[in-house]
């Protein structure tokens, strides 16, 4: 074991140094830019065989960024200064902290790519089920208390990681002389936006133009969804539901709110303005969302009679008594992970198909539900 750090710390010294000579100034001059249609937190940038990423916000009320420079794997680093991260492309080998990252993976054919990654338990893929059953896939521990030593052990070419707030996991895995790059697609507020992160991830592994085919399939089928004719009597639209006294209300313009306009639902609190959440009491929340048609994104509930055992007040709202309530866990791992918030992430036309035909089930007949369920 003590040889172990005692080469770990020879490596990082070396890592080190290597950072201390790319003092070099970095522009974009030359840069293209790559245009993206939905995403807003992140930026693509082009010139010959090299690469720009730009995270715009890593985390809620961030005023960082980050930048990645992606270089062919069989060439020379170029020289930048120390607020550009290099990484050398295609990526063969990755860690990941996030079943949305898997997800991608998955989407682009390459989940072979994925060595190790956090919270294991709570993946729902089958495929991938398999590989950490057959032990391909490794447990890492969780971003906050990540186990570097395996980490290192697996050697990969960079460790994905993502924050709900500024972390020092990405300067120790610096410091261990791994390759951090962070992902923010849950900071992008609609269902589209985040769905072309893939777009990042192609460009990571070497699949850029079949990510860009991929995005364009996901696109073109949301957004003819989205534009379907649908009556001027929009449903009214209830989400979430009380946890210890207190009820979580997204926002206006948040990722939920975005998602229930463009399956044509009236949110009740369309209103709010702001990107996250509100919180309310029971009783301001049923005065304003007492009579909503529909109740969607009921927590851990799986039925109408879980739901009542949890609070008996919520039989008194009208989305209740009219049996239109629904959930999103219709697919469930057997350790609780929700797969709404794993391949979600890449298909989200079929999200909006559910959300469509919850509103307007006549829209889509012949649609069966895939992440959402009815609530009997």
């Amino acid at each position: 074991m003590r040889l172990f750090w005692y080469s770990l710390l020879f490596i990082s010294f070396c890592f080190s140094s290597c950072d201390q000579s790319q003092t070099a100034s970095f522009s974009l001059e030359n840069f293209e830019s790559i245009p993206l249609d939905h995403a807003k937190n992140f930026q693509l940038f082009k010139k010959d065989d090299l690469f720009l990423i730009k995270i715009l916000k890593p985390w809620n009320e961030s005023q960082t960024s980050f930048t990645y420079l992606l270089y062919p794997k069989d060439n020379k680093a170029p020289e930048t200064n120390n607020e550009v991260s290099l990484i050398p492309y295609p990526l063969t080998s990755i860690v990941c902290t996030s079943t949305t990252h898997l997800a991608f993976l998955e989407r682009l054919q390459a989940l072979d790519l994925l060595v190790g990654m956090s919270g294991t338990n709570y993946v729902y893929s089958p495929s991938a089920r398999s590989r950490i059953e057959n032990k391909k896939l490794i447990e890492v521990g969780n971003e906050s208390d990540l186990n570097y030593e395996k980490i290192i052990r697996l050697a990969p070419d960079a460790v994905w990681t993502y924050s709900i707030g500024p972390t020092k996991v990405n300067k120790k895995l610096k410091d261990l002389s791994q390759r951090p790059v962070v992902f923010a697609e849950f900071l992008d507020h609609s269902m589209l936006g985040r769905a072309e992160w893939i777009k990042l991830v192609g460009l990571l592994i070497g699949k850029f133009e079949e990510a860009q085919v991929i995005f364009s399939q996901i696109e073109k089928e949301y957004l003819a969804i989205q534009e379907l004719p649908k009556p001027n009597n929009r449903p009214t639209v209830l989400t979430g539901m009380g946890f210890e006294g207190i009820w979580y209300i997204p926002q206006g313009d948040s990722y939920v709110a975005h998602s229930i306009e463009d399956a044509g639902g009236d949110y009740i609190w369309a209103d709010q303005p702001g990107q996250g959440s509100l919180s309310f009491d029971f009783e301001k929340v049923y005065a304003k969302g007492k009579d909503a048609k529909i109740w969607i994104n009921v927590g851990q509930v799986n039925s109408l009679s879980d739901l009542e055992k949890a609070d008996s007040r919520y039989s008194l709202f009208k989305a209740v008594d009219l049996k239109s309530v629904y959930n999103s866990n219709a697919r469930v791992s057997a350790k609780g992970g929700w797969d709404i918030y794993e391949s979600g992430i890449v298909y989200p036309e079929i999200i909006l198909k559910d959300l469509t035909k919850i509103f307007y089930p006549s829209l889509l007949p012949d649609h069966k539900f895939v992440y959402y369920k009815a609530l009997q």
